[in-house]
């Protein structure tokens, strides 16, 4: 009966902001994190967090699939490649606001956050609300994405 938190990626030193997350997820949460790197001895110890590991790409959306909400740990770079496939399960998205403000929405697609435990917490509280109302709405986003349709968004804003 409790809501489950997942990030499934890369722990290396550019998703440091994990550490947020980690401290962010409310006790009565499960927070998966599924990946490798050196990261992965630095985050905090907590019950109700989970290092997976490194888990077979094909399993990848075995988690993306249960989790009510996803995170992404990065604010100031981001790649919208990743980001589209977490669109694509039309789960609601809890990141930094930064350089991806062009394509996800707070309050459509989940929440993008300030960089700091308490705006972490809430966005993932929030996200939570919107229960299925993103979901349509990212899966929809998703299917127009296209790499290069995302390489070329992506340099426009970096250009601007």
């Amino acid at each position: 009966d409790k809501k489950i938190v997942v990030y499934t990626g890369k722990l290396g030193r550019f998703y440091d902001n994990l550490k947020l997350i980690v401290r962010a997820v409310p006790d009565e949460y499960i927070f998966l994190i599924v990946g490798d790197g050196p990261l992965k001895n630095e985050l905090p110890k907590r019950s109700n967090i989970i290092k997976c590991g490194a888990v077979d790409y094909s399993e990848v959306p075995n988690y993306t699939n249960i989790a009510d909400v996803l995170v992404f740990p990065v604010d100031t770079d981001c790649s919208p490649i990743a980001v589209s496939e977490y669109l694509a399960v039309g789960k609601p998205i809890v990141m930094g606001t930064g350089r991806i403000d062009w394509l996800l929405k707070s309050g459509k697609t989940g929440y993008l956050i300030v960089n700091s435990v308490s705006a972490w917490r809430i966005g993932i509280q929030n996200a939570l609300l919107l229960d299925g109302l993103c979901e349509k709405y990212n899966i929809s986003l998703a299917k127009q994405l296209s790499w290069q349709y995302l390489a070329n968004k992506f340099t426009d804003f970096v250009n601007t």
